[in-house]
């Protein structure tokens, strides 16, 4: 017997704007990291059968796994015959979240929670630990040794508790709301754990709109980065990207790539940031390039 262990995907049925703690993209399992494969040596008995027991709940960790069970026997002319078998392994339940993650007009985070069990129904009674962090980045000046004598930025992310609360799942997903008392970036983060006190999480980062400053990581090269409200438009919606400017206060150009040419847009970063909204056209399809460039003066002195 031989018995090796992979990764799995598990997607629950769709549900629009969920996000599960399944999804590695918005889980901290960290890498997965399969043990040793297990290798087993035996005699079939007088019926011609074998056996081999594997418990997933010993593994460290309740993510989706998949188990290859591979058998080759050997008989007394020494011929061999192998078989192969998939087996996938799912947590006991996962945790759900959906969030707007582009909010505008109101300093109010609106989440909803649920868990599900393995069979993709709603599962009440499930103690839920939720957070609300407010994220930002502080960075400072550190120098290199001296041969290079160049100084760079190192940017720490710091992440500080706005909220956090225990709640109890129930047969439908729990509609919540929080006020927050200024803008930024913020982190919802969603927790449980199985009664193995294994954990599974689930977090969202998310915008909301404001007067405030804000500050980003510092770019290594002239690049900064953009972030969209939604991964996908129909015709009739209007796109809000967020462009999270190194400059407090700057210029900005949009160019849009249009099937009829260029369109040239101008807008102004204040303290730190900019939303710049660009209605989609049905011409559009399937993708709209948008390219985005700042520019600032000489700061005095």
């Amino acid at each position: 017997w031989r018995v090796t262990q992979f990764p799995a995907t598990h997607v629950p049925e769709q549900r629009e704007g969920w996000l599960f703690s399944s999804d590695e993209r918005f889980s901290k399992g960290g890498r997965f990291e399969p043990p040793a494969a297990i290798e087993k040596a035996d005699k079939t008995d007088g019926s011609g059968t074998s056996a081999i027991t594997v418990n997933p709940a010993l593994e460290m960790d309740a993510r989706p796994r998949k188990y290859v069970f591979e058998v080759t026997v050997t008989g007394a002319d020494d011929q061999t015959v192998t078989a192969v078998k998939e087996v996938k392994a799912l947590p006991p339940f996962l945790i759900g979240l959906k969030v707007d993650r582009f909010i505008q007009g109101e300093k109010v985070i609106r989440p909803s929670l649920m868990a599900l069990d393995g069979e993709n129904k709603a599962l009440a009674g499930q103690e839920v630990a939720l957070r609300i962090l407010k994220r930002q980045w502080h960075s400072y000046l550190k120098e290199t040794d001296f041969s290079q004598g160049k100084a760079k930025y190192v940017t720490d992310v710091v992440e500080e508790p706005v909220v956090e609360k225990k709640l109890i799942t129930g047969a439908e997903p729990l509609a919540l709301e929080f006020p927050v008392a200024e803008g930024g970036i913020y982190v919802v983060e969603a927790s449980s754990r199985d009664a193995l006190g294994r954990l599974q999480v689930v977090t969202v980062d998310l915008y909301v709109a404001g007067n405030e400053s804000l500050s980003w990581k510092k770019p290594q090269q002239n690049v900064f980065e953009t972030a969209s409200d939604k991964k996908d438009y129909v015709p009739g919606d209007t796109a809000r990207i967020l462009i999270k400017s190194p400059f407090q206060q700057a210029h900005g150009l949009a160019v849009v790539e249009g099937p009829d040419g260029n369109t040239y847009h101008a807008f102004e970063v204040i303290g730190g940031k900019a939303v710049f909204e660009l209605p989609i056209r049905n011409e559009y399809n399937p993708r709209i390039p948008v390219h985005f460039v700042l520019m600032r003066g000489r700061l005095p002195g």
